[in-house]
């Protein structure tokens, strides 16, 4: 249970945090932090104490920045991470925030403002799903078992309770969405993956689990063209000459060229996991973005899919 001090030393942290952003009023540092004014006023004065380096502008206050211990080519690294993190962010989540906070203020100008520019913007957004964010930081990282409601897009779509041991938490290539991979205790008794987007009632159970020494999660997601690892299946493509350009500029690990015709098509075999009924979910938006620029030659129940799939799409135009 967190102590007086601890939340002090908490608040005292997020302080600076909040100064190394930028210039700040009093009365807005209070607001971020819930705490009154003269509350405020004494974790100033203590600020120096600790090693912050303060300045005062008027009725702005701010932390003196640093030189940033990253070179060029380091800054630019964090700051194209940073930029992902932005774009997966869809909730006013404060520990992102803060997290994005503290990494901006590694960065020099001007990725550094545009970074804190980001953040507040964030503060925009709405916060409903924060609370599953944090209680799967919880069970991760306190190796606690967590119990949650879960509506799957397939199948009965009828809700099912889940107890989960988290192993990974990952974010899929193709959306940007977080996925919690773990074994299920209750319902399926397998490893699964599970959308926190889907996640409903989530809690954390005081049962605690241990992550086995064997899971990897790099080799559990080898055969994944996104998030989904079922069996491994090979699909065979073909790459008018025209799009060909786009398959060769950002080669997938799971792609393979197999061959260029004389006319300049492709012919590729992508390695995906498959769902219950065979399909590669995670591949098919991908192909559907390449249009006539793409035809699925094997396996024949992948072709049948996406044919049937593009049919229905003509006939709501046609109509």
């Amino acid at each position: 249970m967190p102590t007086r001090g601890s939340n002090r030393a908490a608040r005292l942290l997020r302080l600076a945090t909040l100064l190394a952003a930028g210039p700040r009023t009093a009365a807005d540092l209070a607001r971020q932090l819930g705490v009154s004014p003269r509350t405020l006023q004494r974790d100033l004065e203590e600020l120096p104490e600790l090693g912050h380096d303060l300045e005062r502008d008027g009725r702005r206050y701010r932390q003196r920045a640093g030189a940033t211990a990253l070179d060029p080519v380091e800054a630019l690294a964090v700051h194209t991470a940073t930029r992902l993190l932005v774009h997966h962010t869809r909730i006013n989540e404060r520990g992102y925030r803060t997290a994005l906070t503290k990494l901006a203020n590694q960065l020099p100008e001007p990725a550094r403002a545009y970074l804190h520019a980001s953040v507040a913007d964030l503060e925009t957004l709405t916060s409903e799903g924060s609370r599953t964010l944090d209680q799967v930081a919880q069970a991760w990282f306190e190796g606690r078992v967590l119990r949650f409601d879960y509506r799957a897009p397939i199948g009965s779509k009828k809700p099912h309770r889940n107890d989960l041991d988290v192993y990974f938490v990952e974010i899929s290539p193709a959306n940007l969405a977080p996925y919690v991979i773990g074994y299920e205790r209750s319902y399926f008794r397998e490893i699964r993956t599970f959308a926190l987007d889907r996640m409903t009632h989530v809690r954390v159970l005081d049962e605690h689990y241990e992550v086995p020494d064997d899971f990897d999660p790099h080799a559990y997601l080898a055969s994944a063209w996104g998030i989904v690892a079922g069996p491994p299946l090979e699909v065979r493509l073909r790459f008018r000459h025209d799009v060909a350009h786009r398959v060769q500029e950002r080669r997938h690990r799971n792609l393979r060229i197999d061959h260029t015709t004389d006319t300049g098509d492709l012919l590729v075999t992508v390695t995906t996991g498959q769902d219950k009924n065979g399909l590669p979910i995670d591949l098919l938006p991908w192909i559907y973005a390449f249009g006539p620029g793409v035809e699925v030659l094997a396996p024949e129940r992948v072709r049948d899919h996406v044919r049937r799939q593009l049919r229905d799409a003509a006939a709501a135009y046609d109509a």
